[in-house]
């Protein structure tokens, strides 16, 4: 139990600590753009509802024979008694905006990590297996790109293996060069002596 906390601690120190939250504009910078685009459009949906709803009891009573008001000092004096609405809204904005750039980062932190990976790959250099931050998501995608790398160590070992035996079975390019010479040697002798051989009685034949 102890050599398993032992070994824990040791892995969690080796981990490099993480230097920032932000690391993709792409996948980060739109959720989090969006997050904001929504935020200010709730709220000013919301407000304007609400002074819909003012307005138009402020209708009803002035029909009823209660004192008319310009519109725009309506929508003052009613903004004027709901500004609280937008001070909490601003107030509480900053403490989501941070957490949902946490929560982006355990999704853009692992896609970052597979994509230099991958790059690593591509340009024929050795990959560790990826091993996230707890907390992180994408897990099963690190199962299954830890399993590709097995699977790619493993042809690379099968590959060298047949290169190997190939190697140990094909002849030596030196005692190949020498046994053609010889048999080159071998054959211009005979082609040499062959004309002496065929004529009779030690008589040269005829060309």
């Amino acid at each position: 139990m102890q050599s398993t906390e032992m070994h824990g601690t040791e892995e969690q120190a080796k981990k490099p600590a993480r230097k920032k939250i932000f690391v993709s504009g792409m996948i980060q910078g739109r959720m989090l753009g969006r997050l904001a685009t929504y935020w200010v459009i709730y709220h000013l949906v919301l407000f304007h509802s609400m002074f819909l709803y003012h307005y138009m009891q402020y209708w009803g009573e002035t029909l009823a024979g209660a004192q008319s008001e310009p519109f725009l000092e309506l929508y003052g004096s009613f903004a004027s008694n709901h500004y609280s609405i937008i001070i909490c809204a601003v107030a509480v904005f900053p403490i989501i905006f941070w957490d949902m750039m946490s929560l982006t980062h355990r999704v853009a932190g692992p896609l970052v990590r597979f994509r230099t990976a991958m790059n690593q790959l591509a340009q024929g250099e050795t990959v560790e297996k990826i091993k996230l931050r707890d907390g992180h998501l994408l897990i099963e995608f690190q199962d299954a790109f830890n399993a590709y790398l097995d699977t790619l160590e493993s042809s690379k070992g099968e590959s060298g293996k047949n290169s190997l035996a190939d190697n140990a079975t094909r002849p030596d390019a030196d005692e190949l060069a020498e046994a053609i010479l010889e048999d080159a040697v071998a054959l211009q002798q005979m082609t040499s002596s062959s004309p002496q051989a065929m004529a009779p009685n030690g008589v040269a034949a005829d060309s």
